[in-house]
């Protein structure tokens, strides 16, 4: 096993035995920035099952969906986003540029 694979491994035991979300986070990062989307889908859920408030399990939900070219499932994922928190300016954010994108800007507003 390599430095990078043992580094990984470290981080998946990390997050899966801390009730905080740092690890998690970072580990996300890792495997989106390796272009790992699947593992990184899988972290997020493994994060999600740790939090109250799931807005920002499904905001980095619909970023990761958006990597994948998945539209479809990036609104569903923000529309999560603020159905478990109203407010949440990111997925609000993202959903707007998510309409310009798709060339509705009256719907972005």
């Amino acid at each position: 096993m390599g430095k990078t694979d043992t580094g990984f491994a470290d981080l998946r035991n990390i997050a899966a035995t801390d009730t905080g979300v740092s690890a998690d986070m970072a580990l996300i990062s890792a495997h989106v920035r390796r272009r790992d989307l699947d593992k990184a889908l899988a972290a997020i859920d493994a994060m999600e099952r740790k939090q109250a408030d799931k807005s920002i399990a499904a905001n980095l939900r619909g970023q990761v969906m958006l990597l994948r070219k998945d539209k479809a499932g990036a609104r569903k994922a923000f529309e999560a986003a603020l159905a478990a928190r109203a407010d949440f300016f990111p997925a609000i954010a993202s959903l707007a540029a998510l309409d310009f994108l798709e060339g509705k800007p009256d719907a972005a507003k």
